[in-house]
């Protein structure tokens, strides 16, 4: 019994951030009408020379972000990780722990973290940020509906079926998988 007990709660510990990125997954959709403002609060809450140098548009700040790109910020490969969800919890207003650990997350590639792409890079359209926000949208708020712009997110400048499908498993981890290399491999194989 006691054993049982013990393997639960490393299970449990193991996936310490599963509550944080939820929570900051509902807290950033508050943003889809106002991404001006989200690009703000990372902007004046973060340090531009180590957690945040690469979110730029060819060395100019972004004008907005999309909800993505927030989560790439302490999905990359960094030593900051703790330090950056312990911001975000506290800018946010987070009431969830800020995990320690970060156990079954994919990493973002370093030199391609940023969802939107440069201005220059961007859809004849102009309509890859709102197509990013209605992606986040419909993966919290109704993902039935996510065919609906998946295809097209995925056809924008430097998106992949890794990247994409790993954003939206930061945002709804018990409900979307990651095709990142590691994942297809195992599917591949098993």
């Amino acid at each position: 019994h006691q054993t049982t007990i013990c393997v639960a709660l490393i299970k449990q510990d193991k996936f310490e951030w599963i509550p944080f990125y939820e929570e900051l997954a509902k807290k950033l959709l508050s943003y889809e009408n106002d991404s001006k403002k989200l690009v703000k609060l990372i902007y004046d809450n973060f340090d531009r020379n180590t957690q945040i140098k690469y979110l730029h548009d060819d060395g100019f700040d972004l004008p907005d972000i999309d909800p993505f790109s927030v989560f790439a910020i302490f999905n990359r490969k960094s030593g900051e990780r703790v330090n950056i969800v312990r911001k975000m919890k506290d800018v946010f207003g987070l009431k969830s722990n800020a995990p320690t650990t970060f156990v079954g997350i994919p990493v973002q590639n370093a030199v391609n973290s940023m969802f939107i792409a440069f201005e220059k890079n961007q859809s004849e359209d102009g309509r890859d940020m709102e197509r990013l926000w209605k992606t986040f949208d419909y993966s919290l708020t109704n993902p039935d509906k996510l065919s609906e712009v998946f295809d097209k997110v995925l056809g924008q400048h430097a998106m992949g079926i890794a990247k994409l499908t790993m954003g939206l498993f930061y945002v709804r981890p018990n409900y979307f998988l990651a095709l990142d290399s590691r994942n297809r491999k195992y599917l591949k194989e098993y």
